[in-house]
């Protein structure tokens, strides 16, 4: 069945915000001309949500055409970034070592009603990494004992299988080094969790010890040149507890009460912000301002994540954060 048009272009005009000034006929002749003009549209197009696009592809079949097309989609994802770099919209959180298409959704700039991956009919399903809007997951089929890899976007309900080459072509020019690692701690402390993450081209590695020593995160910065790591600081959660007293970390005996450590940056400043996932609550720590701040706080006696039959604790729940960004990037072959 066809998708029903919606021949409106006052749409149009409302996007380039004259409605207050323009009488009905100015309003009608100019939306007009601007619909009519492709390259016009496009830059107005461009400048617009991931999600506003997707309802607008309703407008008309040359719309459609426009903001369906490949070459539109990736100047928009560029066009949406700050300095070159995408910042996201939500956090996703899931529980570690658990198969499940569910996840929490941690908003960061505007609450995201971010699509849960139930267009891809799979009870077992892993997320393993995700880039610029587009997410790589891994599917268990129980009976074959086989796995499968798709690439999908949120956004746009749009997935892709995955095949790999049984004899893949070498490059002969390709070159990998080791990574360099940090310094370890002082004092023999025993490292039990390490979070990697990238943040406007910077790579971050922040490492923490075993509950029974302190409760602090060590957050390392490689350097420009990826010769080496630097502390760039090391955050004790006990602050955090001062300025946020319903927090009770370090309560049980095997875990912090912290993990899903993430690194988001800002769109006006340079410095990065560790989100962490703490007592049941999304807290930051913002390099721009040297504080704690609380980022979604579910409300009173709530707590995202809840005890489930792998762990009687609430503390002993491991979250792995995924960035999402909201992206209207096709699949070319779809």
């Amino acid at each position: 069945m066809e998708v029903p048009y919606i021949a409106n272009y006052k749409l149009v005009v409302q996007i380039i915000g004259v409605l207050s000034t323009m009488n009905p006929k100015l309003m009608i002749s100019s939306a007009e001309k601007i619909g009519n003009n492709q390259d016009l549209l496009a830059q107005i197009l461009l400048r617009l949500p991931a999600k506003s696009l997707i309802k607008f592809k309703c407008v008309s079949k040359q719309w459609l055409s426009l903001i369906s097309n490949p070459h539109f989609c990736l100047s928009h994802t560029r066009h949406q970034g700050h300095e070159g770099f995408l910042h996201p919209t939500a956090l996703l959180l899931k529980v570690q070592y658990v198969l499940s298409p569910e996840f929490h959704v941690v908003p960061l700039k505007h609450f995201s009603q971010v699509p849960f991956f139930h267009y891809i009919s799979t009870p077992y399903l892993n997320i393993l990494q995700s880039c610029n809007g587009l997410f790589v997951c891994e599917t268990d089929d129980d009976d074959n004992n086989v796995s499968e890899y798709f690439i999908c976007n949120p956004t746009t309900k749009q997935f892709k299988k995955l095949s790999f080459l049984q004899n893949p072509i070498k490059d002969e020019k390709e070159c990998l080094q080791m990574m360099p690692m940090p310094t370890p701690l002082r004092g023999n402390r025993l490292e039990i969790y390490r979070y990697f993450g990238e943040s406007g081209g910077r790579l971050y590695l922040a490492a923490t010890c075993h509950a029974y020593i302190d409760l602090d995160l060590y957050v390392h910065q490689m350097a420009s040149d990826y010769s080496h790591w630097f502390l760039k600081h090391r955050l004790n959660m006990g602050d955090a507890m001062e300025v946020f007293p319903e927090l009770n970390l370090g309560c049980h005996p095997f875990s912090s009460g912290f993990s899903g450590v993430s690194f988001v940056g800002s769109e006006r400043k340079e410095e990065v912000k560790v989100v962490i996932w703490a007592d049941g609550k999304i807290i930051c720590y913002d390099f721009n301002d040297g504080a704690w701040k609380m980022i979604h706080d579910p409300g009173l006696g709530l707590k995202i994540g809840t005890p489930i039959e792998y762990f009687n604790h609430l503390h002993e729940q491991r979250f792995i954060p995924y960035k999402y960004f909201e992206s209207v990037y096709v699949f070319e072959d779809m």
